[in-house]
């Protein structure tokens, strides 16, 4: 990227850190994070499949880097997000009348 703007790797480094108060390792990990989620989601990969896709060497670093950037195990994420999908769509199947729109951006802000 620095080679693309044309300014010294240093200085590109430099300018994140000062407008996002993050590093370039932090924020390439933020959107690695980011992809694991939207895999995770929507592709229908398993776990090693979206680690190796990312370019992670081994699972265990995978496992603990997600942990370290999110707060939660892989597994506890999961389980919250399944647990989630369901009460939405438990809700979304409820009898007329009850209030959905709020299931509906909880549901939604967590893609």
């Amino acid at each position: 990227m620095a080679d693309q703007l044309n300014i010294p790797l240093p200085y590109l480094g430099d300018l994140l850190k000062q407008e996002t108060r993050k590093t370039a390792l932090e924020l390439i990990r933020v959107f690695l994070i980011s992809e694991v989620k939207n895999l995770l989601m929507g592709s229908g990969h398993n776990i090693t499949e979206i680690a190796n896709a990312l370019g992670f060497e081994t699972l265990p670093y995978f496992l603990r880097l997600f942990k370290n950037q999110t707060g939660v195990s892989l597994q506890t994420f999961l389980k919250s997000d399944l647990e989630l999908r369901i009460s939405f769509f438990e809700t979304w199947n409820a009898p007329p009348g009850q209030i959905r729109t709020a299931v509906m951006l909880a549901f939604f802000s967590g893609l």
